[in-house]
């Protein structure tokens, strides 16, 4: 994320993102399963679910090249 979009205004604010590479993901419900428990593993272990800290979150999920997909969040209070 752009440093110069974060709202700093906002008070606590954290930036990150994940990058999945896989070129199997299809459009297929099935795949879109797979992507979202891998999305969701890799936020848990990155303690992207832990709302103790942040309670808001404005995430942006893009496709940089057919292998890959790039989310980014932006988690503020």
């Amino acid at each position: 994320m752009a440093k110069g979009n974060i709202p700093w205004s906002l008070g606590r604010v954290d930036t990150a993102y994940m990058q999945l590479y896989n070129g199997n993901y299809v459009n297929t419900p099935q795949s879109k399963a797979e992507f979202i428990q891998d999305a969701t593993k890799l936020g848990n272990e990155y303690s992207w679910n832990d709302t103790s800290e942040y309670h808001k979150a404005s995430i942006r999920a893009t496709q940089p090249d057919n292998n890959s997909v790039r989310i980014d969040v932006l988690r503020y209070n």
